[in-house]
């Protein structure tokens, strides 16, 4: 009887520790490592109510179902908190805007799930946006808007063209990637393999392309360039495509989601939604095989944000949310317990 006994504890143990081993624990946080689970999880930006300028990170499976409220005002208060992007099993970053300071700065956050903690990760009278996290070599980007102070009453503040920063967790410090002389930066994505950030700039011409720069430094190279522009680039699952924020008019009050590959070639509109509507912030499945992305309409001011999904060929799109406003969606395996 015991002999049976251990044989099945061995049958059913072993193959458990063999996964457990394979899975990868991510550099940054290894206090209490969660193993990834098989379902996707979406973290997206969301008003907590309809008569309420706050917002807030939340987190829900792709379903819609189980909605987790990640950051309150006992964390933060009057801030609009968004963009977040997972840094770890139990971690992840996100920006915050005060809603009463002025000037106003946007500073990043880090969310640690196990024991629950939030802290800043800079400070100072900066703009600090649209995080980008690459697991392959544990480094942040973001975007900053370096404000001077003027030191006189009225403490005007005049700025400089924003920057692509990356910072290093595990060295500590902060390395500039982009040094335009003019223009905005926008959102960015890591390669697979952390070598290269896409990110959408918008010169003099006042419209936005994607443009890639390896993290080893070097003169960014232009790889799109539709008629009306492109912003907001997400890197593929498998490395060989960007998804994008494709806009369809001049103005840049409508737009659509699109797929080229990951050099901007063969660039293709899968989405096409209406003619007044804005499909932006597209983010890949880990499955790869489709995409999510939210949706507004300008002409429509009373009409909240929402945020879908789509497959790749845009033949079956989903609505996934119905709130007071959901936006920034960032899609994940891992997934904070519910």
């Amino acid at each position: 009887m015991k002999k049976w006994f251990y044989t099945l504890v061995f049958i059913q143990v072993i193959p458990f520790l063999i996964f457990l081993g394979s899975c990868k624990k991510n550099i940054i946080e290894q206090d209490s490592l969660t193993i990834p689970t098989a379902a996707s999880f979406l973290t997206y930006t969301a008003q907590i109510s309809s008569n309420s300028q706050a917002t807030e990170i939340f987190q829900m499976e792709v379903n819609g179902s189980n909605i987790l409220q990640i950051t309150n005002a006992n964390n933060i208060s009057n801030r609009f908190n968004h963009n977040s992007i997972f840094t770890g099993y139990n971690s992840l970053v996100f920006t915050s805007d005060s809603i009463s300071q002025i000037p106003q700065t946007t500073l990043l956050y880090r969310y640690v799930e196990n024991p629950v903690s939030i802290k800043k990760l800079d400070s100072g009278s900066y703009k600090d946006q649209f995080p980008s996290y690459s697991n392959f070599n544990n480094i942040l980007a973001f975007v900053r808007d370096t404000a001077v102070v003027d030191t006189g009453v009225n403490k005007v503040y005049s700025k400089l063209p924003n920057r692509l920063y990356v910072y290093y967790f595990n060295k500590g410090i902060l390395v500039g990637l982009t040094n335009f002389a003019s223009g905005r930066i926008g959102h960015s994505s890591w390669s697979l393999d952390g070598s290269t950030l896409y990110f959408d700039y918008t010169d003099s011409t006042q419209i936005p392309h994607i443009y890639s720069v390896p993290l080893a430094g070097g003169t960014p190279n232009q790889i799109t360039k539709t008629p009306y522009g492109e912003a907001e680039p997400s890197v593929s699952p498998d490395g060989k495509s960007l998804a994008f924020s494709l806009f369809i008019n001049p103005t840049r009050t409508a737009g659509a989601i699109g797929i080229s590959g990951i050099d901007g070639s063969n660039p293709k509109q899968i989405t096409n939604l209406s003619s007044t509507s804005l499909a932006h912030e597209p983010s890949w499945d880990p499955s790869g095989t489709l995409f999510y992305f939210s949706v507004y309409d300008p002409t429509k001011p009373g009409i909240p944000s929402h945020i879908f999904s789509s497959s790749l060929d845009g033949s079956k799109i989903t609505q996934i949310t119905s709130g007071n406003g959901e936006t920034s969606p960032q899609a994940s395996k891992i997934a904070f317990p519910f």
